[in-house]
């Protein structure tokens, strides 16, 4: 097959050659085993007759065309910092992918294209920068993550999710005062008697604000309440993450089977509640034996066979990505304007 000449290849290139959409083609390259067989054919011949390597991907020319300067005027970029990467979060992190969701079709509504890049250290950083490949970046940081460098600067910049806020540029998020309001409401109208938190060990670089609302409300109406933290309770990784099975069952161990009625569980995120919901279902408790319990993070796949119910919370995460989008199009028209911090309301998920 004859190869198209080109001086570049972008992912936005070998999507539209191979009819798919800019985050099928990342899939492709990173986690080719959630791709349907049919769409990674066509885009590793798309990547064939581009002439693309997959080991060097986009490079800027030192003296773009007319065409590439035209390209990266409309161009964006995800930045994964730190030891984020596209596989941990295509496995583990529906959130994430929601948000990108919301960050593509919304850019491509508006005419404009995406790329995504892991980022694993600084030096990666600038050299990216320093392509100018983007008019403007999305960063999305693991609670390790990078700190961006001062290059970054120059450009318009959101930050996405994240409980610590940004060094720089815009911020979009979900409102966790109002995430802590809505777990708080429905484990007091439970009138549970004794509310059990289940969470990893905050740490200074990663303090789950929601938590310690939630924490906080209970202590307010002196309802008993039991914190259950580890560090080791999410075990995570650069391709990986997922809940320490031990850690919850030592924690499981540690109430007895008739306590569990007079409960209300809150959780860190969805992963616990889901291994909670299991190991209690695998100690044998009835429908009415069973605590409620609060997730913030709700994951409708892995929740919808379970029963009873987990009372999910859904902080919107695709229109996150959305709002982003039309953020950095409004910094990039109004450069001098104070920072904005753009948060939606999560809310509690209906027929749960």
């Amino acid at each position: 097959m004859p190869r198209e000449k080109y001086k570049s290849v972008t992912l936005e290139d070998i999507a539209k050659k191979a009819g798919v959409a800019i985050s099928t083609v990342s899939r492709v390259i990173n986690v080719p085993t959630l791709v349907k067989s049919k769409n990674v054919t066509k885009v590793r011949l798309a990547m064939e007759a581009l002439g693309y390597d997959q080991g060097s991907g986009f490079v800027a020319p030192e003296n773009p065309s007319p065409y590439e300067r035209r390209k990266n005027e409309s161009t964006f970029a995800i930045l994964l910092l730190g030891d984020i990467t596209l596989q941990w979060i295509s496995q583990r992190s529906h959130i994430y992918m929601s948000v990108f969701d919301g960050i593509e079709s919304a850019l491509r509504n508006q005419g404009a294209n995406c790329l995504i890049r892991t980022i694993p250290d600084e030096s990666a950083f600038e050299a990216f920068v320093e392509q100018k490949s983007a008019v403007g970046y999305f960063l999305l940081r693991s609670p390790d993550g990078l700190t961006p460098p001062k290059n970054l600067s120059n450009y318009p910049v959101v930050t996405i999710l994240g409980t610590q806020r940004p060094s720089l540029g815009d911020w979009a998020s979900y409102s966790v005062s109002s995430m802590g309001e809505i777990a708080s409401d429905v484990l007091l109208k439970s009138r549970k008697q004794k509310i059990f938190i289940f969470r990893s060990t905050p740490s200074p670089q990663f303090n789950n604000h929601r938590t310690s609302l939630v924490i906080e409300k209970i202590r307010e109406q002196r309802l008993e309440l039991r914190i259950f933290e580890d560090i080791h309770l999410i075990i995570r990784g650069p391709n990986h993450n997922h809940v320490n099975q031990e850690v919850i069952s030592s924690f499981l161990n540690q109430i007895s089977p008739e306590e569990w009625k007079e409960v209300g569980v809150f959780t860190e995120t969805d992963m616990i509640a889901y291994e909670i919901h299991r190991q209690l279902k695998q100690k044998g408790l009835s429908d009415k034996e069973f605590p409620i319990i609060v997730s913030p993070d709700y994951h409708e796949g892995r929740f919808s066979e379970l029963r009873p119910k987990i009372i999910g919370i859904d902080f919107h995460a695709e229109e996150i990505g959305k709002r982003a989008a039309d953020l950095i199009r409004w910094r990039i028209q109004n450069k001098d304007a104070v920072r904005l911090h753009l948060m939606i309301e999560p809310t509690l998920v209906k027929n749960n």
